[in-house]
């Protein structure tokens, strides 16, 4: 089974709600760069990545010496794997596949701290009891994936304390939280210095719309890790044009205000929708509903031309439990359309 969402290319022609990118697509400032890029793909790509670097470094407001870039966050999870080779870890189930898979490389047991549904599926103080001197190594999404819920900002705090004092490797994987509506009041950025043992994980695929240029980027005060993932990285890790698109990014911020409002504007919209149809929905901060409602959700959407994450391959889910998109209005209404006709029998 397909591991995510996006999955057009076996799909095709349909109205894809299974991968939740920016439905204003890409800013046109990022496309000109782009296409502009495209003349220096004569040469190899800059393996300092230094107007990167930069450019990030004034888009975030961090040093430039804390921040690392891969080819997508994905790389980035799979080489602070190989760098810090951890001999036990903790990851929250559900959660994103990626984190086990990478962990996997290295051989590494893994525990679970299971987010239920009888708590709404939310990360509680309790899993502070877990982080003893045993782990090497934490991940948490914030917001989480798939259910899109944030936790509490004195819990991640809590969090950072104890893995510092335990000498545990916290990645935090904000790459989310960009398409919150106050990533600012969230996001860990400006505790680095405090805390050798933090990587903040984020990338430019969900607020730019481009995961196929495949552009992520870490943060870390700890110069040693680093180092250490920089060595295991091919020799150009950021293509050319994704080094552009970066650069481009430190300018967007009308862009990015614009698209919080969007999105948070069709959450809203979607979730009073389907809650009037009896669908359960949970309470999601990103620009994606986790939802729960009867198995064949998504068999029932692919027959309408529209497709859905079916979580039920995420460990810790059954059938039932799906991942929609926020999509623009239109979409959006597509998709009610669909339900409805689903839920009323339609064929």
């Amino acid at each position: 089974m397909y591991q995510h969402g996006g999955d057009i290319y076996h799909h095709v022609n349909c109205l894809d709600f299974s991968a939740n990118i920016n439905f204003l697509g890409i800013p046109e400032k990022m496309k000109q760069a782009l296409h502009d890029s495209i003349e220096e793909c004569v040469n190899y790509p800059d393996v300092h990545m230094t107007a990167l670097k930069q450019a990030l470094a004034r888009k975030e407001g961090v040093k430039e010496a804390n921040i690392i870039c891969g080819a997508g966050a994905a790389d980035l999870i799979f080489r602070s794997v190989q760098a810090i080779k951890p001999k036990k870890a903790l990851l929250l189930a559900p959660g994103f596949q990626e984190y086990e898979q990478a962990l996997n490389t290295v051989d590494c047991d893994l525990e679970f701290y299971y987010l239920t549904e009888a708590n709404g599926f939310k990360t509680l103080p309790d899993l502070l009891e877990r982080l003893d001197e045993s782990l090497d190594m934490v991940f948490i999404c914030n917001p989480h994936n798939p259910t899109g819920l944030i936790t509490d900002k004195t819990l991640i705090r809590a969090i950072m304390d104890r893995c510092e004092e335990k000498n545990i490797f916290l990645m935090l994987d904000e790459c989310f939280l960009d398409l919150t509506e106050h990533p600012e009041a969230e996001t860990q950025l400006p505790e680095l210095d405090r805390y050798p043992h933090l990587v903040i994980l984020k990338a430019l695929t969900k607020m730019y719309a481009i995961p196929g240029i495949r552009m992520g980027y870490a943060f870390t005060s700890n110069e040693a890790l680093i180092a250490t993932m920089t060595e295991r990285a091919q020799a150009w890790p950021v293509s050319h044009p994704a080094q552009k698109a970066g650069e481009s990014a430190a300018d967007l911020g009308d862009f990015e205000a614009k698209s919080r409002e969007a999105a948070a504007r069709e959450r809203h919209f979607l979730k009073n929708e389907l809650a009037k149809r009896g669908i359960v929905t949970y309470d999601s901060r990103a620009n994606y509903i986790f939802l729960h409602t009867k198995p064949d959700f998504a068999e029932a959407m692919l027959a309408r031309q529209i497709l859905v994450r079916d979580c039920s391959n995420y460990r810790g889910l059954e059938k039932g439990y799906f991942r929609i998109a926020v999509k623009n209005h239109d979409d959006n209404k597509t998709l009610l359309a669909a339900i409805d006709e689903w839920l009323g029998g339609g064929q």
